[in-house]
C-alpha cells in the first residue's frame, strides 16, 4: 500500500494553536502569520481544472474498514475528454470506510489508468471521492462520482493512446525514451515524442526494464487532538477550559506541543441540590453550600469543585415548640416545656436540626394543685368524704390540666342533719297512724370551707319504726349515681317499715351506701395532629350484682394526659417537579416525616422541600451534519529538464477540513444542552490550480504549507 496515497479520515479533536510547518526537500512551509485572518470557505466553489468522474465498479464490491482494498472499475461519463480516449480503458481504485460519529464515510482514490498492457499512473490526491454510504458495498450498477484533475488525466490517457499507436510498451518506451533524465522528464518526452521517424531511434534495443520501487508520496498533515490533554478549571473565571496539543506530520517526522487551552471552553455554574446546608448548632446558624459544575462534551455533568459555603445564604437556626410535649416534674413540682431546633431554608422549606429538648426561650413553669373540675369521694362506710384534686400549670396565659383527679388528703366528716341554723325540719317526719307514732328523718351533711351541703336524701333515723331497706325496684344501674372523677358509682335503695304486713315504702329511690369502683379499658385515642399529641379514652364499667354494667364505651377523663406522638423516620417523595444539571436530572421531593400514633397508626406530617434525586443520562445526541472549511494552503513544484533549459510547474491547492456537529438534547424537554463542533479528519488537499513557467527551477519558487490561524476549532453554525 506504500505505492498509493489514501486519504484517511478519522476523528480529530478540538484545534487549539497553529503549528510551524518545517521545510524539507520538496516543500517550503510559508510563514505561519501571513495571511492568517483569511475568511473561512464554507463550501469550496469548483475550480477550473477540476471535473467530476463518473465511474462505474466492474463488479459489486465489499467495502472494507479501514484497510483499503484494491478494485477495478470503468469510466461512465468524464467530462471534457474526448469518449475514444475512455473506451476499453481500465481504472484501478482503492477504497476503504471509516465510522465517523457513528455514520460510515467511504473513500474512494483512483491511482491508475490501463489498456491492455499499457498503464499510467495517476496521482491519488488528485482523483479522491468522499461519501456516506448506509451498507459498506459498491454496487457495480451504480456510478460513483470522483472529483479530478482534468489536466492529468486528460494527459494519461492520451499516452495511452499514443502508445497503442505506436505498439510499445508503456513502462520501456519511458524507459528508452527518458534514459538519464527523472520521471517527470520521461513522461513528457514519451508523449511529445516522434520516434517513428528517426532511424537511430527505431533501431535502438530496449534493455530489459529497471523495477523500482515506487517513492512514496509526500505526506504533510496537522491534528489538533485533546487525548491526554485535561480540562483545566478556572475557579476565578468559573470557566474550564478544554485543552489540545497540535501534532504535525511532516513525511513521517512528528512533532507534538504541550497541552495549552483552546478555545472549547465550558462555564461553571451552582448546584445547590449537590450539597447539604452546614448547621453550626453552637453558633445558631445554618448556612447553604454550593457545588462548582460544568456540562461537558457530550453534555454530561462534572464536577468542579466540592462543597462550599454560600455566604449570601445563612439562616438563623430558632426553636420551634409544636410537636413538643410539656414535661411534667413532679419531683420539682415543674411544668417544663420542650423544643425542637429548625431553621427555615430559602425555599421556605422547615429543616429540622435536632429534637424536643428543654427550651432555651420558654421557662419552667410552677405545677399548682387545685379542685377545680375534681369531685369530693363519699365513703359511707367510713362516714367520711375525700377532697379530690390534681395539678395545673398555665404557659402563654393558657391554663392546662396536669394528671387526673386524686385523693388529696383533705377528708370532711359526715354529720346526720334533722334541722338548719333556723331550727327548721331539712325533712318531713314519718307518722304512723295505727300506732300514733312519729319517726324524724335526716340528711348527711359535710362542711367545705365553710360552706355547708347535704350528701344524702332524706332517710328514717332509728327509733319508733323498724326501717328497712331494700333495692328492690332499684336495680337498673342507669338510675344509680356514677361519679366518673371519682371513679364510684353508688347503688340506690328504697327504705320501708311493715304496715299490716305490707312494706310502706318511705321514699323513692335514693342513694344508698354501697359503691363500686370502675372499670377502665382502653377504648382507642384521641388524636391532634395539629399538636402531634393523644389522649386516651377509657370504656367505664361496673361489676354490678346481675353482671357487668357499661356506663360509657368511649370516655375522656377529666385531666388525661396529652402523650406525643413518636417520631419514627422522615421518607422522601417526588413532587413531579424537575430541574436540570446538563444531562442530569434533578427529581423535586418533599419531606414527608412519619409520625407513630399511640394507636400504633401513622401520621404523615409534610415538612417541605427535601434532598433532591439526581438521575443519570436522560439526554440524546445527535449528528447534525458536516460542512467543510478552508484552513489553508499548500504550493508544489514539479520542474522538467530539457538540456540547458527547464519548465516548471507550480500546483496549488487549498487545505480543507471536514468538521462534524453534534447536537444534544435534554430527552423530556427537548431543549438543547450542548452543541459541539470537532474536526473529522486531517486537513486535504482541494481544488488544485497550477501554472508553467520556462527557464526557470523550483529552488526559486515559494512552495509549502500555509495554515490559517483561527481553527482551533470548528466555527459554530
Amino acid at each position: 500500500m506504500n505505492k498509493y496515497y489514501i486519504f484517511i479520515i478519522c476523528y480529530a479533536a478540538l484545534i487549539s494553536t497553529q503549528p510551524q510547518v518545517p521545510a524539507n526537500a520538496q516543500t517550503q512551509q510559508r510563514s505561519a502569520g501571513a495571511e492568517a485572518s483569511s475568511g473561512l470557505v464554507e463550501e469550496m466553489s469548483e475550480q477550473a481544472k477540476k471535473i467530476d468522474i463518473e465511474v462505474r465498479p466492474v463488479s459489486s464490491i465489499e467495502i472494507p474498514e479501514h484497510e483499503a482494498a484494491s478494485f477495478e472499475m470503468n469510466f461512465d461519463k468524464v467530462p471534457d475528454i474526448p469518449p475514444e480516449l475512455t473506451q476499453n480503458v481500465t481504472v484501478d481504485a482503492y477504497t476503504r470506510y471509516v465510522d465517523v460519529d457513528g455514520q460510515r464515510i467511504a473513500q474512494l482514490v483512483l491511482s491508475r489508468v490501463r489498456k491492455g498492457e499499457r498503464a499510467e499512473a495517476l496521482t491519488t490526491e488528485n482523483f479522491y471521492s468522499q461519501f456516506q454510504i448506509k451498507e459498506p458495498a459498491l454496487d457495480s450498477t451504480k456510478d460513483v462520482i470522483v472529483e479530478g484533475d482534468h489536466a492529468e488525466l486528460l494527459a494519461a490517457l492520451t499516452r495511452l493512446v499514443v502508445d497503442e499507436e505506436k505498439g510499445t510498451n508503456t513502462a520501456e518506451s519511458n524507459e528508452h525514451q527518458n534514459v538519464g533524465g527523472d520521471e517527470n522528464s520521461k513522461r513528457t518526452e514519451s508523449v511529445g515524442s516522434n520516434s517513428g521517424g528517426n532511424e537511430d531511434a527505431a533501431a535502438y534495443t530496449t534493455p530489459e526494464p529497471i523495477i523500482t520501487e515506487d517513492e512514496p508520496p509526500y505526506v504533510f498533515t496537522v491534528d489538533v487532538l485533546t487525548d491526554g490533554c485535561p480540562i483545566r478549571v478556572d475557579i476565578g473565571q468559573l470557566t474550564a477550559f478544554q485543552q489540545s496539543k497540535v501534532i504535525t506530520n511532516d513525511n513521517g517526522q512528528k512533532t507534538e506541543t504541550p497541552c495549552e487551552d483552546s478555545n472549547a471552553q465550558y462555564p461553571l455554574e451552582r448546584s445547590y441540590a449537590s450539597c447539604s446546608d452546614r448547621v453550626d448548632l453552637d453558633a445558631r446558624l445554618a448556612t447553604a453550600q454550593y457545588q462548582l459544575y460544568y456540562t461537558g462534551p457530550g453534555g454530561e455533568r462534572v464536577t468542579a469543585q466540592d462543597c462550599v459555603d454560600d455566604e449570601d445564604k445563612t439562616y438563623e437556626i430558632v426553636e420551634q415548640h409544636d410537636g413538643c410535649a410539656v414535661y411534667l416534674d413532679y419531683a420539682s413540682y415543674q411544668a417544663v416545656p420542650l423544643a425542637t431546633l429548625a431553621y427555615l431554608n430559602d425555599v421556605n422549606a422547615t429543616v429540622e436540626v435536632r429534637g424536643c429538648e428543654t427550651s432555651e426561650s420558654k421557662a419552667a413553669v410552677p405545677l399548682v394543685p387545685t379542685t377545680d373540675g375534681c369531685t369530693i369521694r363519699h365513703a359511707f362506710n367510713e362516714e367520711l368524704s375525700y377532697q379530690q384534686g390534681r395539678y395545673q400549670y398555665t404557659l402563654e396565659g393558657v391554663t392546662w390540666d396536669a394528671g387526673s383527679c386524686i385523693d388529696n388528703g383533705t377528708t370532711y366528716s359526715h354529720v346526720p342533719t334533722f334541722t338548719d341554723e333556723g331550727g327548721r325540719r331539712v325533712c318531713e317526719p314519718i307518722v304512723n297512724e295505727s300506732s300514733q307514732r312519729v319517726t324524724q328523718q335526716y340528711r348527711l351533711r359535710i362542711t367545705v370551707d365553710d360552706v355547708d351541703s347535704y350528701i344524702t336524701e332524706c332517710r328514717p333515723a332509728t327509733g319508733n319504726l323498724a326501717i328497712q331497706s331494700t333495692t328492690d325496684g332499684c336495680t337498673d344501674p342507669a338510675t344509680w349515681d356514677h361519679d366518673i372523677s371519682a371513679g364510684l358509682s353508688y347503688n340506690k335503695i328504697r327504705e320501708y317499715y311493715m304496715r299490716n304486713g305490707a312494706r310502706e315504702y318511705i321514699n323513692e329511690c335514693i342513694t344508698g351506701t354501697q359503691t363500686y369502683s370502675h372499670n377502665l379499658e382502653l377504648a382507642g385515642w384521641l388524636t391532634d395532629d395539629g399538636s402531634l399529641t393523644a389522649q386516651r379514652l377509657h370504656k367505664i364499667s361496673i361489676n354490678t350484682p346481675s353482671g357487668q354494667y357499661v356506663i360509657s364505651e368511649s370516655e375522656l377523663l377529666s385531666g388525661a394526659s396529652a402523650e406525643p406522638y413518636v417520631r419514627d423516620r422522615v421518607k422522601q417523595e417526588l413532587t413531579g417537579d424537575s430541574t436540570y444539571e446538563g444531562c442530569a436530572a434533578i427529581r423535586a421531593t418533599r419531606n414527608i416525616a412519619v409520625y407513630n400514633r399511640p394507636d400504633e397508626s401513622e401520621y404523615l406530617k409534610d415538612e417541605g422541600v427535601g434532598t433532591p434525586v439526581r438521575e443519570g443520562n436522560i439526554c440524546q445526541e445527535s449528528n447534525a451534519g458536516y460542512k467543510s472549511y478552508k484552513v489553508g494552503e499548500e504550493a508544489t513544484c514539479s520542474q522538467q529538464n530539457h538540456n540547458d533549459t527547464s519548465t516548471i510547474t507550480v500546483f496549488r491547492y487549498d487545505l480543507v477540513r471536514v468538521a462534524s456537529k453534534v447536537v444534544v438534547t435534554n430527552g423530556e424537554t427537548s431543549a438543547v444542552v450542548s452543541t459541539t463542533y470537532t474536526w473529522a479528519g486531517s486537513a486535504s488537499r482541494s481544488g488544485a490550480t497550477s501554472s508553467s513557467q520556462t527557464d526557470a527551477i523550483c529552488d526559486h519558487v515559494s512552495t509549502g504549507v500555509n495554515m490559517y490561524g483561527g481553527f482551533a476549532t470548528p466555527p459554530a453554525w
